[in-house]
């Protein structure tokens, strides 16, 4: 099946352990805790690829929800991912109504 449904505060939640972050999302220090935890994640990620994207359209957190997905969807291809239920349940179409982190 390749519908899966992530929520980047449970893939930041994930990354940190289980531990949800301390910082809002949208505050400077939530960005730099955000951005703090995916560098000791993924060493070398150029955490800047947004710079040369049209200001106004996003903002720096959509950017950090985003790699948080790609983690997460990553560990789900690799067969890491934690999974919210761990039951997998099914909707009225088949597709799984679960969260991958």
């Amino acid at each position: 099946n390749s519908v899966r449904e992530v929520h980047p505060e449970v893939s930041f939640a994930e990354m940190n352990g289980g531990r949800p972050m301390i910082h809002a999302k949208r505050s400077s220090s939530g960005r730099r805790e955000r951005e703090e935890l995916i560098g000791t994640l993924w060493p070398g990620l150029d955490l800047n690829l947004d710079a040369g994207l049209p200001r106004g359209e996003f903002a720096r957190d959509d950017f950090l929800d985003a790699v948080a997905a790609l983690w997460s969807i990553r560990r789900y291809v690799h067969g890491l991912a934690a999974c919210l239920p761990k039951r997998t349940v099914y909707d009225g179409y088949g597709l799984p109504m679960q969260i991958v982190a």
